[in-house]
């Protein structure tokens, strides 16, 4: 139909045919032509409906990406735990705070991961590899604290920093290496 000049009633002038030629498909260009010629409030609807099943659709990808997070959250920490098995020394002051503040944030599950043997993380989180939750009542872990706090300022209790006390406290008391 480009060849004939006409579409729909649109003539296209001979100049302009070889600026259409091979860059816009005949179908695509009856289909813009077409869609010029309606009214504009119709036009206008088709376009905020379209809209609106976009909005829907970038909805359902957001949900799924939320979803994908954690997941791609523990993966990277994975793989930088593997890249710096051993090896803490060429970790950032930033890297080792969020390393920590993801392990603090990170919902409980059967099991922890250890986030490294950096010598400024406090010594009783130093680990790498899997540890087991025991999870705790609330009633278990409050007892606990007391004695933790018990033992801290009771008689003979200790003067060292929380840091070194808490890995001296659960050392004493958890058979095993530690």
């Amino acid at each position: 139909f480009i060849l004939k000049g006409v579409v729909e009633g649109v003539e296209v002038r001979a100049q302009d045919w070889g600026a259409l030629d091979g860059k816009v498909k005949p179908d695509d260009l009856e289909r813009v032509i077409t869609w010029a010629k309606r009214p504009t409030l119709e036009r206008l609807r088709d376009v905020e409906a379209t809209a609106a099943d976009l909005r829907i659709e970038v909805d359902a990808i957001k949900q799924q990406a939320s979803q994908m997070a954690p997941a791609e959250e523990r993966k990277k920490e994975v793989m930088f735990r593997r890249d710096n098995a051993n090896t803490d020394a060429g970790m950032s002051a930033y890297s080792k705070s969020e390393a920590l503040r993801s392990f603090l944030e990170r919902p409980w599950t059967d099991h922890f991961i250890g986030i490294g043997m950096d010598e400024d993380l406090p010594r009783i989180l130093r680990f790498t590899g899997k540890i087991r939750n025991k999870a705790f009542t609330k009633m278990e872990c409050e007892q606990r604290v007391k004695d933790i706090w018990a033992a801290k300022l009771g008689p003979g209790g200790s003067a060292q920093s929380m840091d070194k006390f808490m890995y001296d406290f659960i050392k004493e008391r958890t058979p095993g290496p530690l």
